[in-house]
C-alpha cells in the first residue's frame, strides 16, 4: 500500500482518540498526519513527510494553548477550595466552656462539632460569646473574642 494511507489511517485513529479524551492535543497530531499524507500523496520523500507532520503538529499545539490561554484567561485555573480544618479559618464559633488558656483552653462548638479551642490573646472568653477562628494548630483552634 501507499505511504498516504498509513498517514491517513493514523490521523483517523488520533481523530478517533480525541473523541474518546478531553483536549484538543489529538487532534491536532492527527491534522499534522493528515498533512504528512497529502505530503505522501504528492510523492515527496519521507523526511519532508515527518518535517510536515512533526512541524504542523508541533505548531497547532502550541498555538491552540496559546490562542485558549488568552480566550479564557484566568477561568481555566481551578479555583482553591479551603477543606478539612483549613475550611474553620474565618468562621464563627459558639464558646460551650470557658476559654481560659491557663487552664488548657475550652471548647468552641463550630458546624455542630466541638472543638479544643485557646485564646490567641491569652484573654479568657466566657461561655455563650461568639468567636472568630484565626487558625488551626494541631487539634486546637486559636479564637479571639467576636465583637
Amino acid at each position: 500500500m501507499d505511504l498516504w494511507f498509513w498517514w491517513v489511517l493514523f490521523a483517523l485513529l488520533m481523530f478517533a482518540g480525541e473523541i474518546l479524551t478531553s483536549g484538543f492535543f489529538l487532534l491536532w497530531i492527527g491534522l499534522g498526519a493528515l498533512l504528512g499524507g497529502v505530503l505522501a500523496a504528492f510523492h515527496l520523500p519521507v523526511p519532508i513527510q515527518l518535517l510536515g507532520f512533526v512541524f504542523a503538529s508541533g505548531g497547532l499545539v502550541v498555538s491552540s494553548r496559546t490562542l485558549f490561554k488568552r480566550m479564557l484567561g484566568d477561568r481555566i485555573k481551578t479555583p482553591v477550595v479551603s477543606s478539612n480544618v483549613d475550611a474553620l479559618i474565618d468562621t464563627t464559633g459558639m464558646v460551650i466552656k470557658e476559654i481560659d488558656n491557663e487552664t488548657g483552653g475550652g471548647l468552641v462548638k463550630i458546624r455542630g462539632e466541638d472543638w479544643t479551642a485557646i485564646s490567641e490573646n491569652d484573654e479568657r472568653i466566657s461561655k455563650g460569646k461568639k468567636v472568630l477562628v484565626l487558625r488551626v494548630e494541631g487539634v486546637k483552634l486559636i479564637v479571639v473574642e467576636k465583637i
